[in-house]
């Protein structure tokens, strides 16, 4: 199966033309979604910066608040994580030349101490949103506004739930930047880049494992470099995106990205209690991983530019261990959809990279 199979590509220019004729209602649902209350400890100064979300909200929401959060568990897995990650980065991250860019949730700041905390690191810089998210989305995407911000040089989108200093963030990225084979509008990093087929613990799925998720992009480990990702409009692409999904979930396709044309895979059908598809509706988890392997993975293709460090051409013994069968055709298909035009592709075996640098 092709990629463009797996995962239709949304063109970013008919996303556009989606909002050029549906701007009044998709403005609503920016301005609900994505609007910015106000910016704490602005940092213009500082050219990078690492982009976080920080929400509570149950992943599969459809209003907002629908089902309690054990915030308990909430604050031991996701709030103690970011701070330490931010004690470290203030004990061994380059504060001159690097940022934190924290997106809030409003309603998560009335929940918990994290603004006041927040305020202790002077190298954060925060975004307070005009509201709350709805279940893992909106929230999810809002670190994703910084793509578009062209006053930064280099901005890594990171969750707040895995350490830093264990993922080697830090580590890999400045030196990515710093490579010239890697000067790309996107790369990231192939750890547990192959999470595959969706188990009953994580969607409930069907349980012959038919349903599929090819994680293209992880959210959690990108690396952008603004001006030449050439995206000035995130906010409105990701409105849009969100629009034309409630569009077409109240189709005989609810799963499908355009027209009722297309044919149902392992990788867009639906499942006992989410018809649209894995991570397809646009509140639920997931879509932030749905809107960059529909529409910004293909659009950094198109412009022949992409990284990525992982070793595929001869389907090593240690890959076929990583991978199994049908993820090796997975990325197979991930290849040739990359490799159809000239690009700029750099793939590396990960092992090697600490040598090249």
């Amino acid at each position: 199966m092709r990629y463009e199979e797996m995962y239709l590509p949304v063109a970013v220019e008919y996303l556009r033309e989606l909002y050029a004729l549906n701007s009044s209602e998709i403005d609503i649902l920016q301005a609900k979604y994505y609007g910015i209350s106000k910016v704490i400890n602005k940092r213009p100064q500082v050219r990078n910066a690492i982009c976080i979300s920080y929400f509570i909200a149950y992943r599969f929401n459809s209003f907002p608040q629908q089902h309690p959060i054990n915030l308990d568990k909430f604050k031991s897995s996701y709030h103690e994580c970011l701070l330490r990650n931010l004690e470290w980065f203030r004990d061994h991250g380059d504060h001159k030349n690097w940022k934190i860019r924290a997106y809030l949730c409003p309603w998560a700041i009335t929940q918990t101490n994290i603004l006041e905390r927040l305020l202790e690191f002077d190298f954060v810089e925060i975004v307070i949103m005009k509201n709350e998210t709805v279940g893992h989305s909106p929230g999810a995407l809002w670190r994703l506004l910084a793509m578009s911000d062209t006053l930064l040089d280099n901005v890594l989108i990171a969750d707040i739930d895995e350490y830093w200093d264990s993922e080697k963030i830090l580590e890999y990225f400045p030196k990515i930047a710093k490579y010239d084979k890697a000067l790309s509008r996107l790369h990231h990093l192939p750890r547990d880049r192959f999470w595959l087929r969706i188990d009953g613990s994580a969607y409930n799925a069907v349980s012959d494992g038919s349903a599929k998720n090819y994680p293209t992009i992880l959210a959690s480990r990108i690396y952008v470099q603004p001006r030449r990702l050439d995206i000035p409009d995130m906010d409105i692409l990701m409105s849009s995106y969100a629009w034309l999904r409630q569009k077409r979930s109240t189709t005989d396709k609810p799963w499908s990205q355009i027209s009722d044309d297309e044919v149902s895979t392992p990788y867009n059908k639906g499942f006992r209690h989410d018809i649209y598809g894995a991570g397809n509706h646009w509140l639920w988890y997931g879509f932030d991983e749905r809107f960059l392997k529909h529409v910004i993975f293909p659009w950094v293709v198109e412009k022949g530019e992409l990284c990525t460090y992982i070793n595929p051409q001869n389907h090593t013994s240690d890959l076929q261990m990583y991978l199994d069968r049908y993820a090796l055709n997975d990325l197979i298909a991930d290849l040739e959809y990359v490799h159809r035009r000239p690009t700029n592709v750099t793939i590396n075996n990960f092992k090697k990279v600490e040598w090249e640098f």
